[in-house]
């Protein structure tokens, strides 16, 4: 949870994600031809929201390593 709450805090990409992310689950309602193509949709938006996470925490601690360039650093947070 404190993952998910430092997400929403510090990543705007996160905040992005997640707020058109629950309109497009909600409208998977209406959009999705059958139940099992609205679970893919909203699998799929999940699997976007930790990809985001996941990334923001590659980032986090690169930066908790060193805050100066480095290039390895660079392709980590890339």
């Amino acid at each position: 949870v404190q993952g998910l709450l430092a997400g929403w805090k510090y990543e705007a990409a996160f905040r992005q994600e997640v707020s058109l992310g629950t309109i497009l689950m909600i409208s998977s309602i209406w959009l999705a031809p059958s139940l099992l193509f609205a679970v893919m949709m909203n699998a799929s938006i999940l699997l976007v929201w930790c990809a985001e996470l996941f990334n923001s925490a590659i980032e986090a601690v690169a930066d908790a390593i060193s805050i100066e360039h480095h290039a390895l650093l660079g392709r980590a947070k890339d």
